[in-house]
């Protein structure tokens, strides 16, 4: 029979169910759970091997760290993405000892194409590296500038940015202006789905 490698979506809020699976699609077939149960069924499919997951906290049916904590048991070497819209540092501190990433609501589709990318390519860091190397090659940016387009990719906030540079976040704003300018496009995270997208390609 042959196996098909999966992206396990959970969370019962179809919107958000929906803006997940297509980021995920991106990367490799993607099915959809609302629950706990229903998302054990769809691992017990004949031939169905699971790649990564993102599982919601709060689920219909229990929580999502349980089934975090069931999958790492089953699935040692599988990434997984636990998203929450609690800021509670309880829950991430719960996700991490289950061996899993942790992400505050609303998560962009960036926050998962870069989650997915660095857990399903083979030589991710250098794929992206090469991407955005040509990226700063074409729109002309200094070191600083890529510098933030790569930290933006990390998931790094402007107040991170700012601390790691030594300098006041007004300064990352104008930094950010010029990268926009000369790359063209709106936001810096659009930029990093642009890096992402040339990453994805090189795969």
């Amino acid at each position: 029979m042959e196996t098909t490698g999966i992206v396990l979506v959970v969370e019962d809020d179809d919107a958000v169910a929906g803006a997940l699976r297509r980021a995920a699609e991106r990367h490799a077939q993607t099915r959809r759970a609302r629950g706990l149960s229903q998302a054990l069924a769809e691992l017990r499919e004949p031939g169905t091997e699971l790649r990564a997951a993102i599982i919601d906290v709060g689920l219909v049916d229990g929580s999502g760290l349980d089934l975090a904590r069931s999958l790492r048991r089953k699935h040692p070497s599988v990434p997984l993405l636990v998203i929450t819209g609690q800021d509670t540092r309880a829950l991430a501190n719960e996700a991490q000892l289950a061996g899993a990433h942790f992400a505050y609501k609303p998560i962009t589709s960036t926050d998962v194409d870069a989650f997915l990318f660095r857990a399903l390519a083979e030589a991710p860091d250098a794929r992206l590296a090469s991407a955005l190397s040509a990226l700063a090659a074409q729109a002309g940016l200094s070191e600083r500038e890529a510098e933030l387009v790569e930290r933006t990719l990390a998931g790094v906030s402007r107040a991170e940015l700012a601390e790691a540079q030594g300098v006041k976040e007004t300064t990352i704003k104008t930094q950010i202006r010029c990268v926009l300018t000369k790359t063209g496009e709106a936001t810096l995270d659009a930029v990093a789905r642009r890096v992402l997208a040339a990453a994805i390609v090189r795969s």
